[in-house]
């Protein structure tokens, strides 16, 4: 290859640009920003925040701001151009969308209690078949020595 092609080479060409970028300051702070987000996900989960429909809201919003960290800082959305923030924004919106509508869904469910208290894990009313039994001779049970008391006295008297 002539200098003159490598030196061509080297220069960005229209419209492609050189990304040289240093970072490292926004990763550490976004990985220390998902370890607290992290801790509060854990801290969340055990506390009732009256139903299971908050809970899931509050666990969703936590889960969606970090995913957000994630894809803004690790995938470098926040330095791209316009239209994949569009994109990203509208999957989320979208996303929202739907779990919205799952939401709604299970709240006007009518909420199904047991007809009488019964046993963790088995329902109200249910009687479990029972067990067959089988009969099985012991080893080394009464009968084996019977027969091998019989076998013994009739090999005697053959000899």
């Amino acid at each position: 290859m002539s200098v003159e092609n490598e030196a061509m080479e080297s220069i960005p060409h229209h419209g492609e640009e050189v990304h040289t970028h240093n970072h490292t300051k926004w990763y550490v702070a976004n990985i220390l920003a998902l370890f607290v987000l992290t801790g509060i996900t854990v801290l969340a989960a055990g506390i009732n925040f009256g139903s299971n429909t908050v809970n899931l809201m509050i666990a969703m919003a936590i889960a969606t701001v970090k995913a957000g960290l994630v894809a803004l800082i690790f995938m470098h959305l926040l330095w791209e151009k316009g239209m994949n923030a569009v994109i990203f924004l509208s999957s989320l919106f979208f996303v929202a969308l739907f779990m919205s509508f799952t939401f709604f869904d299970v709240e006007t469910r009518a909420k199904i209690e047991p007809a009488t208290p019964s046993e963790p894990g088995v329902s109200a009313g249910y009687q479990p078949a029972p067990l067959p039994l089988y009969v099985v001779a012991p080893k080394g049970g009464a009968a084996s020595e019977h027969g091998e008391a019989a076998k013994a006295a009739g090999g005697q008297a053959a000899h």
